[in-house]
């Protein structure tokens, strides 16, 4: 059961993660998908403060493959994720990314383990799946929907071959060296020129509020991402992705309790003034999301009921 209640945990924090995400990507802040991928793939290198500790070895070829390739994907599905985030509403695309990924974890996991979920746990899981698509808005062009769903593949195969990597190393030593390819793939990106310009430029001219804001929120992202690791290593990953849908009953709860402290640019539960005729997502979007609630709490209770089994 302990894991399930460190999923709960990390939602919570993602919530808070998500909002920051995209302002930080806005005009006004950063502005560049790939300077801010730069600065998380950097402050990844936080993770060196474990060394003096002795919790981490010296990595074999495996590990130092595997994780090289947890980093990849991860640091590439945050690329694709801000760019979507850039073009669309976060209350369109976070959702439809937690979908995503837990949907490609659950195809990975089958192509590498060879098993599936038990009955409670599959059920669960459609459960899940399907609530969190339903937080969507679905108000995507074509650049912006591409974006959002190469970013879901990518973090849920990221996601499966964490969890190759806890079942061949310690959790601390996997831990440690998936954080530190994260920071290879920020250092990547300066090979590219164009990158590299934009990325010195951005440093260079960064307000300290910005900076200070970025700090704060990989510190909150870096929290929720260790306790999805942990309930990653006791679990399973695509009913961890799945359950990445009580991020947005978060969401929605402080839409509703708190909808001064709520920005514009993430739409939950009142209706957009300027709200397009041809868009198609429906008007009483209101019942969908509560449908969408409702499905995403009884899939949580589920797993719950099933003392955490899936």
């Amino acid at each position: 059961m302990t894991w399930l209640y460190l999923v709960l945990i990390a939602n919570l924090l993602g919530a808070f993660v998500v909002l920051i995400d995209k302002y930080l990507v806005g005009p006004r802040a950063i502005g560049r998908s790939e300077v801010y991928t730069f600065y998380i793939g950097i402050l990844s290198s936080v993770v060196l403060v474990m060394v003096p500790f002795g919790s981490v070895s010296l990595p074999s070829l495996l590990i130092i493959l595997i994780s090289l390739i947890v980093g990849f994907g991860y640091m590439t599905s945050i690329i694709y994720f801000y760019k979507a985030l850039q073009i669309s509403d976060a209350s369109d695309v976070a959702p439809v990314l937690g979908a995503t990924a837990a949907l490609s974890a659950f195809v990975f996991q089958i192509f590498f383990f060879g098993s599936t979920l038990s009955s409670y746990g599959f059920l669960a899981f459609i459960l899940l799946v399907l609530g969190t698509a339903m937080m969507s808005y679905f108000r995507f062009n074509k650049k912006s929907l591409i974006c959002v769903l190469v970013a879901g593949v990518l973090f849920g195969y990221s996601s499966i071959f964490l969890k190759i990597l806890f079942d061949v190393t310690t959790f601390a030593n996997g831990f440690f060296w998936s954080r530190m390819a994260n920071v290879v793939g920020a250092l990547m990106l300066l090979v590219v020129p164009l990158n590299r310009e934009i990325i010195i430029k951005a440093i260079r001219t960064a307000k300290r509020s910005t900076t200070s804001l970025v700090f704060v929120n990989k510190i909150i992202a870096g929290s929720a991402s260790f306790l999805s690791f942990v309930a990653i290593k006791m679990s399973s990953a695509p009913i961890v992705n799945a359950l990445g849908g009580m991020q947005f009953v978060f969401l929605l709860a402080m839409a509703h309790f708190f909808p001064k402290f709520m920005p514009q640019h993430f739409e939950t539960i009142h209706e957009r003034r300027d709200y397009e005729a041809s868009l198609t997502y429906p008007r009483n979007f209101f019942f969908y999301k509560m449908i969408a609630t409702i499905f995403i709490v009884f899939g949580f209770l589920l797993l719950f009921q099933q003392n955490g089994e899936y």
